[in-house]
């Protein structure tokens, strides 16, 4: 399973996207490393699935959030986790169009009017994130 993280390194949101997004594609990297994720297969028995994660600047900026989703479209990625509500927006339509959830945090909102079906766009605003805020 490969996952992107969608991070938030440089740009206006920078002193606490730093944070999460470090926190995110840790977490990720360190369950790949102890094997991957656990999941119960059809046969019953309990299973791993390894992980590959790549981590992207977006800048916090719409544009760039764009461009960095459609860099890990074309890399195959399965599913994508972000930071905040401005890259997340810009990516919600196109995520719920290809099939790829993707996972917000520190986002607050989805686009206005946004109501695909079935929808890949989750946002979520944690303990964790609130903790990293200055």
């Amino acid at each position: 399973m490969t996952i992107g993280v969608s991070g938030t390194y440089s740009g206006g949101f920078a002193s606490v996207g730093k944070s999460v997004s470090d926190g995110e594609s840790d977490y990720l990297k360190w369950l790949g490393y102890n094997g991957g994720i656990e999941y119960k297969a059809p046969d019953g028995k309990i299973k791993k699935a390894g992980i590959r994660v790549i981590v992207e600047d977006n800048e916090y900026k719409p544009a760039k959030a764009a461009i960095v989703y459609e860099t890990f479209k074309a890399k195959g990625i399965n599913i994508i986790t972000g930071f905040g509500s401005t890259p997340g927006q810009v990516c919600a339509e196109n995520a719920s169009k290809d099939h790829i959830p993707y996972l917000s945090w520190y986002a607050y909102a989805t686009p206005l009017g946004y109501r695909p079906k079935p929808q890949y766009y989750c946002t979520g605003l944690t303990d964790i994130a609130e903790m990293a805020t200055p």
